[in-house]
């Protein structure tokens, strides 16, 4: 074999090792995309979830509810967002996360609100306590739409799912 055959060999196995490399290479870029993606589907199907529990509270609130029974929705929905909350530390669909759990918040700040005006000896404070309540539910209901938009964005951007052929 001339050395003009072993130049040849040898650049041809250079160029089918750089072509191995490369396919490895995209094969774990796949992969890596492929496992954000799942994350991602799991987050929006987790804050769904919780957002649907905060959704509740609020269909509950516009239908009008005894206090026992919003007191007790809220524990329930606390305990969904809570558990969302644990599970999903990040937001890969900014600011989903952040508004779920600050309409939990206010929904708890409007049940503590409530309970005090139920408390209250004194009339006077009453007024102030349940404009405080009232704009606790305007915060929850802002909350629950920006939450809701988040999560509908990524939804309307995700490429379709690939053909089983």
């Amino acid at each position: 074999m001339g050395k003009a055959t072993r130049l040849l060999v040898g650049a041809v196995l250079v160029s089918a090792v750089a072509l191995v490399a490369l396919e490895a290479k995209q094969r774990r870029v796949q992969a890596e995309i492929a496992a954000k993606e799942k994350t991602r589907s799991a987050y929006i199907a987790s804050a769904s979830s919780a957002l649907d529990a905060v959704r509740d509270i609020e269909a509950l609130v516009s239908a009008g509810i005894a206090f026992s029974e919003y007191d007790r929705r809220v524990n329930d929905a606390r305990v969904a967002v809570d558990r969302f909350a644990r599970a999903h530390v990040d937001d890969p669909v900014p600011p989903s996360r952040r508004e779920i759990l600050g309409a939990m918040d206010d929904y708890g700040r409007a049940r503590s609100d409530w309970a005090l005006s139920i408390q209250s000896v004194n009339p006077e404070a009453t007024p102030q306590i349940k404009a405080s309540m009232q704009s606790a539910w305007a915060s929850a209901r802002s909350h629950v739409e920006l939450a809701a938009l988040a999560l509908a964005i990524p939804a309307l951007s995700a490429p379709p799912p690939a053909s089983s052929q």
